[in-house]
């Protein structure tokens, strides 16, 4: 993979992250399950983004410095909208009362049936 297809792979992720914290802000009032799932995918394309980024550092030591100064500045952003959906979902569970909590699994299980 060359620098420009790395930093085309970096671009596609960055989308699909900013995909995923949209659908995130939309749904985790509504379905916390959804929000789990949306929440466990950003955290593997989050892992997928820092290797394609850290691949790229490897492969040139002459990486356009604009292209990284755009994602850390990106990566700034990607923290502060999910630290505010970490403190929404504490702030849930610290709510939840335990009563509560197994009534919803039950109706969950049987949802699923």
């Amino acid at each position: 993979m060359n620098i420009s297809e790395s930093t085309s792979s970096v671009n596609e992720i960055n989308a699909k992250i900013k995909k995923y914290i949209a659908n995130l802000s939309r749904v985790r009032d509504k379905d916390f399950n959804r929000s789990e799932e949306l929440a466990s995918s950003l955290l593997e394309l989050v892992d997928q983004r820092q290797k394609a980024l850290e691949l790229i550092m490897s492969k040139n030591d002459s990486v356009n410095e604009a292209f990284l100064k755009e994602q850390k500045a990106l990566s700034t952003d990607f923290i502060e909208e999910l630290t505010q959906h970490r403190q929404f979902y504490a702030e849930s569970i610290a709510n939840m009362n335990v009563g509560s909590s197994k009534v919803d699994v039950y109706k969950s299980v049987n949802k699923n049936r």
